[in-house]
Order: C-alpha cells, then sequence, then structure tokens
C-alpha cells in the first residue's frame, strides 16, 4: 500500500512541476530531475514500469532501499521509513480553496505502549465543518477514508488478537464537529475501522508522440502538445543513431564519424545532418581533421 501511494505522489508531484499529462512525459521529467539534482540514475522506462505496475495493474513491484529512500526525498521527505509513518491527502475544491489531512505516527517514543501516537491534522481553506466538507466532498471523503483506514492498519493494527471486521458501514449520524481528532492524541483516543480498498482500473489514454527536442547528447521523443523549446517533428532514425560525442578522445578512427566547425569550434556526431546548436551542416571526418584534432591531442 505504500509504496502505491508513493508512486501515486511522485507522478501527481511530477505532473504538476513538468507541466506535462502523459505517463510518458512525466517519467522523461523524473529521469531528468534525479540525475540532475543528485546523479541519481532511474531512466525513464523504470518509472513507466513502476507506473504501469502500482497504478495500472495493481501489483506489487519490488523496490530497493536505496530507490525507495530518493523517490521520497522527493517528496521532501528523510526517507522512506518518514514516508511511511507520515501521509498526506490534498482535496482541490472547485472554488480553488483545498482541504488537506495529514497523518503523523510516532512508534518509537515509548516501547511500552501497545500502541503508536498518531496525530491527525485537517486543514481546510476556508475552514469547513468536517460534515459539510464530507456531505460537499464525497468523492474526497470517501478515498481518503478508505486509503488512511487501510494505511494505518496494514502497518500498525496487525499486533491485535481479535478478528478484524473487514467491512463498515459509514452512516451521517457518525461524521460530526465532534468526532474530528486531536493534534496528539493516543491511537486509544481514535478508532479506526479498517475497510479493504478497491481501485479502479483506468485505460491509459497517451497520445502517440509525434515531436522531438534536442538535448545537448541527442533527441528525445515527445508529445507535440508538451512545453520544451525546439520541438520539432519525430525522426526515429535521428533518435536511435545521432548524437553528440562529448568525449572526443574515445574516437579511434574515422568510420562513421562526422563533425562542424564553427567559430574555432570543432563538435562530433554518430551521424551525418546538421548540427542542431548552430545549423551547420556536417561533414564526414577525414584523416587530416582526425589527426589535427583527435590524434595530436591524445598524444
Amino acid at each position: 500500500m505504500s509504496k502505491k501511494l508513493l508512486i501515486r505522489e511522485i507522478f501527481e508531484k511530477g505532473k504538476k512541476e513538468s507541466g506535462r499529462d502523459s505517463k510518458s512525459g512525466i517519467a522523461l521529467y523524473l529521469s531528468l530531475y534525479f540525475y540532475d539534482e543528485w546523479k541519481f540514475e532511474i531512466s525513464e522506462r523504470t518509472f513507466v514500469r513502476y507506473y504501469d505496475s502500482f497504478l495500472i495493474d495493481n501489483e506489487d513491484k519490488n523496490i530497493d532501499s536505496q530507490t525507495l529512500d530518493k523517490l521520497s526525498q522527493y517528496l521532501e521527505f528523510k526517507d522512506y521509513k518518514d514516508f511511511c509513518n507520515t501521509a498526506t491527502l490534498t482535496k482541490e475544491n472547485p472554488d480553488s480553496s483545498f482541504t488537506s489531512v495529514k497523518v503523523s505516527i510516532d512508534d518509537d517514543s515509548d516501547s511500552d505502549k501497545k500502541h503508536p501516537n498518531i496525530t491527525v491534522n485537517i486543514t481546510t481553506n476556508p475552514i469547513l465543518k468536517l460534515q459539510e466538507f464530507f456531505a460537499k466532498q464525497s468523492g474526497f471523503g470517501i478515498i481518503g477514508i478508505l486509503i488512511f483506514g487501510g494505511f494505518l492498519t496494514n502497518n500498525y493494527l496487525k499486533k491485535e488478537e481479535t478478528p478484524v471486521a473487514k467491512f463498515a458501514e459509514i452512516k451521517d449520524s457518525i461524521v460530526s464537529d465532534d468526532n474530528v481528532p486531536k493534534e496528539n492524541s493516543n491511537a486509544s483516543e481514535i478508532k479506526i475501522i479498517p475497510i479493504e480498498v478497491i481501485v479502479n482500473k483506468e485505460e491509459d489514454k497517451e497520445e502517440k508522440m509525434q515531436c522531438m527536442f534536442w538535448t545537448g547528447k541527442e533527441y528525445m521523443p515527445a508529445h507535440c502538445s508538451e512545453t520544451p523549446n525546439g520541438l520539432i517533428a519525430l525522426d526515429m532514425k535521428l533518435v536511435n543513431n545521432f548524437k553528440k560525442i562529448t568525449t572526443p578522445d574515445t574516437i579511434t578512427s574515422i568510420k562513421n564519424i562526422w563533425y562542424s566547425k564553427h567559430q574555432n569550434v570543432v563538435e562530433f556526431f554518430t551521424a551525418d545532418g546538421v548540427n542542431p546548436e548552430n545549423g551547420k551542416a556536417l561533414q564526414k571526418l577525414s584523416e587530416h581533421m582526425f589527426d589535427k584534432y583527435i590524434r595530436k591531442n591524445g598524444e
């Protein structure tokens, strides 16, 4: 449950920060962000697999602890354990106001306690009564109860000896202002009814990538509706074969190497075409150019 919630929150944040709507577009943004920010490599394809496994196929996928910690840090948590002990759900209302529910669990403060300390913070802007909020925002209310009920039950109520009820009937009379949990309440003061969570699978409605952009080293596919500067028509031949050689000293022969010279700057590429950064046509690497700019520099 925690890993599924982690992946969902990461893609939600990635969607807001990147301005992209497609799964692969967000995955590409996340991959580039993790490498630029922490030099931590998680490929676009890996992010897509996480999304498919947890959010579409509803399957659990093994993720190593180092990656879980780094994913949690992207959401501004200390590590994955900190993420598991703290969860937040936010509902944006039609009038642009929002309501958030945050649950923090501290199970290390007192080893003699049977249950951990649970802090529940409910923030509404503008301030609404809890009963009015659940009435008007029924979608969030039900989902919030289901997720938090399942989350807390799976992680902290496994020691109960009595059988756990699988279903609960929620009546309007139960929800009132008097039932709002207070901050720093103990688990014994909060009654949590475990409920099975049923997640509906959504169809993956992705538009086909028909554009691409230059990253400085290679061409990357993109949706034409996305925002990267310099979007051009997709050419898979260029995507697969056209790369900038950033370490010329690794070139050992003139075979299948092209170059451009502009303002005394020589750059090398793995295929014919034009230099995406200055529009200059590329030339086939000759023995003379190889001796002058590569072999001579390597000696």
